[in-house]
């Protein structure tokens, strides 16, 4: 089992400059490039690298069943068979922690008085 994640380029020709398809796919290429290079267990692991058509891009990942916000409480726009498992999912206390502790490091970002 696997996620794949389709981006269509004409979705970046409404939304920005015409010029702005261009960059918008490069970055994308470049940011699943960079994942699929990472290795961490709190990462998620790029399985096949990005394919690109003349419409779209697309990568493979390991399975993804939500997002954070789906698993936060908002279930919109979700198949009605996972639903029941993300409805009843809950973080351990050690996530939670974890959780918190990433968040509080990231939001230091290393000022010092």
């Amino acid at each position: 089992p696997c996620s794949v994640f389709l981006f269509e380029k004409c979705i970046a020709e409404k939304l920005h400059k015409p010029r702005r398809r261009e960059i918008v796919t490069n970055v994308l290429k470049r940011e699943v490039r960079l994942l699929t290079q990472l290795r961490h267990p709190y990462l998620l692991h790029a399985i096949c690298p990005i394919e690109e058509t003349n419409d779209t891009l697309a990568f493979a990942t390991e399975p993804v069943i939500a997002s954070l916000a789906n698993l936060l409480g908002n279930h919109t726009r979700m198949p009605n068979v996972l639903q029941p498992a993300i409805k009843d999912f809950h973080f351990d206390e050690l996530n939670r922690k974890l959780g918190i502790y990433q968040v509080s490091k990231d939001r230091h970002v290393h000022i010092l008085p």
